[in-house]
């Protein structure tokens, strides 16, 4: 496992996401509203962090978590395509996820939504990813 997606769902009313790289040591917040660090970033990832210690720590008490994820860097705001309406966000989480979890970097817009959309319900309905 390399990496952990973490979708976040704010005030019932926004989609972003938390990525756990565990190669790189570090939790990665995504919003396609804001590419800065933000205090509510921050503060996401810090959840973040104590979910997977809790989680870990209810697997495996032996070790110390805390200390283990502490080493972790938070990045609280990093660079990802930006969504210029107030409805897409889902579509550029699950695209991002998509895209992170095959090692890729970001290559898609707003302009691309309609299509993206078009291929995540081709994806269901035929049960398989695309390459």
């Amino acid at each position: 496992l390399d990496y952990l997606f973490v979708p976040i769902n704010r005030h019932q009313t926004h989609w972003c996401f938390v990525m756990v790289d565990l190669i790189q040591k570090n939790f990665v917040f995504y919003d396609s509203m804001s590419t800065k660090q933000t205090r509510t970033g921050l503060e996401i990832l810090e959840m973040v962090k104590q979910y997977m210690v809790q989680e870990s720590q209810s697997q495996d008490p032996s070790q110390n978590w805390k200390e283990f994820y502490d080493a972790y860097e938070s990045i609280g705001g990093d660079e990802c395509p930006q969504q210029e309406n107030g409805f897409d966000c889902g579509v550029f989480v699950c695209k991002a996820v998509e895209v992170k979890s095959r090692g890729l970097d970001f290559n898609y817009t707003q302009k691309d939504m309609i299509n993206l959309r078009r291929r995540m319900v081709y994806e269901m309905l035929q049960c398989k990813l695309l390459t």
